[in-house]
Order: structure tokens, then C-alpha cells, then sequence
């Protein structure tokens, strides 16, 4: 039987290389591979995050005006959770699909430039990347 390692590519897929082609044919023009192989992260799982870096329970925050916990759980769970923008508007107090998507832009923007900001969001995803290793 053959080394498995020698069959690696990207190192985290395994296969013939005609199988990692096929893989690659799907994805093209998608997020990378690694992205989208990786476990995602529940909304609960989100929302806890969160709530442990804040301090705080969700609902003292999710809905007080200018507070950016929501617009953080939205984001991450868009871009960790694979969420549609549909599913996270329910989570969200039933939130518009629109919103949803202005409220994701938005938050991407400020972590950007507001260095506090996108420091709370490092904290949030390194507990989530730590919880689904």
C-alpha cells in the first residue's frame, strides 16, 4: 500500500490528482478550498463567543442601538458559520436580508480601521477556530 502523505495536496486533501482536480474544478471562483473544507461555526457557538469576550449576555446587547455585538455575530457568522444572509436575519430578530448584508459590509469596513474593533474580532474568532479544531 502506498504512503497516504503522497497523495496530499494542498496539505489537507487527499486523492488522485485527477480527484483534487475535480475538487479544484468545483470551487473555481469560490472562497479557497481550505475555506470551505474547514468546520464552520454554529450561530450558538457565535453568539457565545461573543458573549465571552464581551462580558455580557447576548440579549443586554443584540438589540442596544450602536452596540456592535450584533453586527459582529452577523459578520462572523457569514464568514465562520457559512450562514446565508436569510438565515442570519432570522437569528437576528428577524432582520431583512438587506439589512443583513449592509450591516456585513458595514462591520467589514470598520474592522478596517477601528483597531479595537478588530481586536474584539480576532478574540471571537481565535475561541471559535479553538472550539472547532
Amino acid at each position: 500500500m502506498e504512503e497516504p502523505s503522497c497523495e496530499v495536496a494542498g496539505s489537507f486533501v487527499l486523492g488522485s490528482r485527477a480527484f483534487v482536480q475535480s475538487l479544484s474544478d468545483k470551487v473555481k471562483g469560490r472562497e479557497p478550498l481550505r475555506e470551505q473544507l474547514r468546520p464552520r461555526s454554529s450561530w450558538p457557538e457565535i453568539v457565545f463567543a461573543i458573549e465571552q469576550v464581551r462580558g455580557e449576555p447576548w440579549k443586554d446587547f443584540a438589540h442596544r442601538h450602536g452596540d456592535f455585538g450584533r453586527d459582529l455575530a452577523l459578520y462572523l457568522g457569514r464568514r465562520l458559520g457559512g450562514l446565508t444572509l436569510s438565515a442570519l436575519g432570522k437569528l437576528a430578530a428577524g432582520m431583512n436580508v438587506m439589512a443583513v448584508s449592509l450591516a456585513v459590509k458595514r462591520f467589514a469596513r470598520k474592522i478596517e480601521t477601528d483597531k479595537q474593533l478588530r481586536k474584539a474580532t480576532v478574540a471571537v474568532e481565535t475561541q471559535l477556530l479553538n472550539v472547532n479544531v
